[in-house]
């Protein structure tokens, strides 16, 4: 990593001409020619069972879809996942973003900051505009790990870390030797738990090139894994191999080796000023005559807090980016979450599916007036409906 970083919160867009991308398929870049496909994974069905414990009851909650709720469970249908080569293409930015004569590749536009690269923006739901940024650089064979919204904890273990197979990188895998001497194409490893986690998923870091900025990579022949969770929302079976290794890697690292699950956790969002918890504290309060522990997560190593979820029993806490790490847990370890009723968002309760955890939450009440921007509201979470849970013996379960 021989460049600085930028520092800058606005990615600057350099003078020159400007290009309009169409938004395209993987499909569209194999009828142009310019892909390669080979079958990677299998489909997968998630099988999300009916809530456990909590607010089990959505006709209780005016203000959340019950077709939304999914009180009841689902199973829901993966499609197969393909690995791609791309051929004579620009990787454009440090979020990754790929484009080939005037498509622009719509997977690697999800979640893309535009607010923060001066001079991109979307003419229509297709058409990305972006400047005609210079090439920095031209690579033979270079395998992709970038996405758009990397400074996000989930969306780099979920959207990023998880794509990266040695096997496919060495040439060992379903695409197979590409060409000699690969390249993997990273972001700018710019906090300490990013550095962490990448260290975990690659411990022996292969022959990199962090893509900083706005610098834009020319590619000959580009390994693309498409992102495993479809946005976030849908976690194919094929994430979990990943963080299996991750975790076998922290307790390596921590010099330790696993112990049977008896930690309880009360995950606090004190650290953060998203979706405040505005009585956390007297949760917390009532969580700890029962053995949890309250823990903020900020700051900690990330091999520590892979040990504290593998090592769990019971996870208390609120919907954010922290709850990544029930990838990590074992099965059947007990997770009760807390939401608001502006924003029951499903990406954990099918991670803990996934992971077969026991899964459960609580609806609170969001603080009026409600906010524009859902994450800047704060909630409160009824401590009679939190103790009721605690008391529950579907909660409690071993």
């Amino acid at each position: 990593m021989s460049k600085a970083p930028q520092t800058a919160k606005m990615l600057d867009a350099p003078d020159g001409k400007r290009r309009l991308y169409r938004r395209s398929e993987l499909a569209e870049f194999i009828a142009a020619g310019r892909a390669e496909v080979f079958p990677y994974l299998p489909e997968s069905l998630l099988d999300v069972p009916a809530l456990l414990f909590g607010s089990t009851d959505p006709a209780k909650l005016d203000s959340v879809d019950a077709d939304q709720y999914q009180a009841n469970g689902t199973t829901i249908s993966l499609p197969p996942v393909h690995a791609y080569v791309l051929h004579d293409v620009m990787v454009a930015s440090q979020f990754g973003v790929i484009t080939c004569d005037d498509m622009v590749l719509a997977d690697t536009t999800a979640h893309l900051p535009i607010h923060a690269m001066q001079g991109v923006e979307w003419n229509s739901y297709n058409q990305l505009e972006m400047p005609a940024y210079e090439v920095h650089d031209r690579i033979p064979f270079a395998y992709h790990l970038l996405c758009a919204n990397q400074d996000n904890y989930f969306h780099w273990l979920i959207d990023l870390l998880s794509r990266f197979n040695a096997a496919e990188f060495c040439g060992l895998g379903a695409i197979g030797q590409v060409a000699d001497d690969p390249c993997l194409l990273i972001p700018p490893v710019d906090s300490p738990w990013k550095q962490q986690s990448f260290d975990l998923i690659a411990p022996a870091p292969p022959r990199h090139r962090t893509v900083y900025g706005t610098e834009t990579i020319f590619v000959e022949r580009l390994v693309y894994i498409p992102h495993l969770a479809f946005g976030g929302l849908m976690p194919h079976r094929g994430l979990m191999p990943a963080f299996d290794r991750m975790r076998a890697a922290a307790f390596v690292t921590l010099g330790t080796t696993p112990a049977t699950p008896w930690r309880k956790l009360f995950v606090s969002r004190a650290d953060s000023r998203n979706r405040e918890l505005v009585n956390e504290s007297e949760l917390v309060e009532l969580a700890s005559t029962l053995g949890f522990e309250p823990v903020v997560l900020s700051g900690m190593r990330v091999a520590e807090q892979i040990r504290m979820f593998a090592e769990a029993t019971h996870i208390v806490a609120a919907h954010g980016a922290g709850l990544t790490n029930v990838v990590f847990c074992r099965p059947a370890t007990t997770l009760c979450e807390f939401t608001m009723d502006c924003y029951v968002q499903w990406a954990f309760r099918r991670l803990a599916a996934r992971r077969g955890l026991r899964y459960g939450c609580i609806v609170g009440k969001h603080i009026s007036p409600q906010q524009d921007w859902v994450h800047s509201n704060s909630f409160r979470i009824d401590p009679a409906e939190f103790a009721a849970v605690l008391a529950d013996p579907a909660f409690i379960g071993r």
